[in-house]
């Protein structure tokens, strides 16, 4: 996926340590992967957590925001399931799990929980079943990766997305749901690739502050509706290949860039 969040400052020196708690969590943390990678060399009792590898803390208060444990190659990949001790950092705002194998494991319920996430990244990740609609509890998240995860995670229902008012950036796969147009702060929707299929729901067009829709390489059916053109005033650019959608008048589009 794109990198369109800011990456949490890390502390780097100062005589600000992490938590010693939180220092704790992280070590329980690791230890609930069963092959755990390189990712975990620089995570030793004896150092301050703020100084290992993908770790980011608050440079005032010493708190583990930021969890930044995507995988770079395919042996350093984490495995096995996600910790409950995750809930022990009560300021995390970032946690970025993608491009990982977590060997078609469940996303978490608890995940609804860490209610101060801004953002979460999912994707490539090797998840499967529903995604848990604790999910939407999450009110300040302003970006959700989901994508990558083929059929194996579905996301049938996201009744629960009208809890994220902050959301701003989604990419998923499967169905798009009707619920999609709660978000209505969406800037940025990039469905390509997401073997994504039905129509577009009408509620899209409450997405009024959207600038990018990409839908190409999908599976989706029925015809253009005019209300992208009347309704997504901020579009700017619109990316429509290789799907199935057919009719439809795009003449009140020339706002945006069609590809």
């Amino acid at each position: 996926m794109f990198n369109a969040f800011p990456v949490m400052e890390l502390v780097l020196g100062g005589d600000i340590r992490c938590i010693e708690s939180e220092q704790a969590a992280l070590l329980k943390f690791e230890g609930g992967f069963i092959s755990p990678s390189n990712h975990f060399v620089s995570w030793t009792a004896e150092d301050d957590c703020c100084k290992w590898r993908g770790v980011g803390c608050d440079n005032t208060t010493g708190h583990v925001i930021s969890l930044d444990l995507h995988s770079s190659n395919t042996y350093d990949n984490l495995h096995g399931e996600l910790s409950p001790s995750l809930l022990d950092f009560p300021y995390l705002s970032y946690l970025d799990l993608s491009l990982n194998n977590f060997r078609q494991n469940r996303v978490p319920d608890f995940l609804g929980s860490l209610t101060n996430l801004e953002y979460l990244n999912l994707s490539q990740a090797s998840f499967k079943g529903t995604l848990p609609e604790s999910l939407g509890n999450i009110s300040g998240l302003q970006c959700l990766d989901l994508s990558g995860n083929g059929f194996s995670l579905r996301v049938n229902i996201l009744d629960w997305l009208s809890g994220l008012t902050s959301l701003k950036i989604l990419d998923l796969s499967g169905r798009i749901p009707d619920s999609i147009g709660y978000g209505t702060h969406l800037r940025t929707l990039p469905l390509e690739s997401n073997i994504l299929h039905g129509e577009l729901p009408s509620s899209l067009r409450n997405c009024t502050d959207l600038v990018v829709l990409g839908l190409s390489v999908n599976r989706l059916s029925g015809d253009i509706p005019a209300w992208i053109g009347e309704n997504l005033i901020n579009l700017m650019l619109f990316i429509l290949r290789i799907i199935s959608l057919v009719g439809g008048s795009l003449c009140s589009c020339a706002n945006y860039s069609l590809y």
